[in-house]
């Protein structure tokens, strides 16, 4: 195969160009932590939700965030980065002091029925999450859904067992 290459001046050059691509001299600097050394260093627990809700169920739901700095009482500002329709209502998360787990309310009372609506979420102040932080963002979706109820029928699956089950 060098030999090949060595007797073809525009394949050298390319296998040139290869290896003179690699260095042991390269500046690598990790990234560093841009957030204060008191950080609360807020997560959310999971990057997305998606629900059908039941029009008679409520309208809110209760998203849960982690943190590693558990002094103090704490409220986070979290920042809406799209909202359908303007349809979702975003309070604060709520830390108590000591704890690790905290809460945040999303509300969104005008969410018609038989339309999915989203809403993207972010931690972006330093002092509560590093631009380093995975769990920064999360995406909420819902969709309120009336079902209505045919009966039960039996369903028969073959592919990898004989078998009927019962199903709504």
């Amino acid at each position: 195969v060098l030999l090949c290459l060595l007797s073809c001046p525009a394949r050298s050059v390319a296998a040139s160009l290869v290896f003179a691509g690699c260095s042991d001299d390269d500046d690598f600097k990790p990234g560093e932590w841009d957030g204060p050394k008191d950080s609360q260093n807020v997560a959310f627990v999971g990057t997305s939700q998606s629900v059908e809700l039941d029009p008679a169920e409520p309208t809110t739901v209760i998203i849960n965030l982690t943190r590693t700095n558990t002094k103090g009482e704490c409220n986070v500002p979290v920042e809406v980065l799209s909202n359908t329709d303007d349809v979702f209502e975003v309070k604060d998360a709520y830390f108590a002091d000591g704890d690790s787990l905290g809460t945040l309310q999303v509300d969104f009372p005008k969410a018609a029925i038989g339309k999915s609506y989203k809403v993207e979420l972010a931690i972006t102040d330093k002092k509560y999450s590093s631009s380093y932080n995975t769990g920064k963002f999360y995406t909420y979706t819902v969709n309120r859904v009336k079902w209505v109820s045919l009966g039960m029928g039996k369903l028969q699956e073959n592919f990898w067992f004989e078998d009927e089950f019962e199903v709504e």
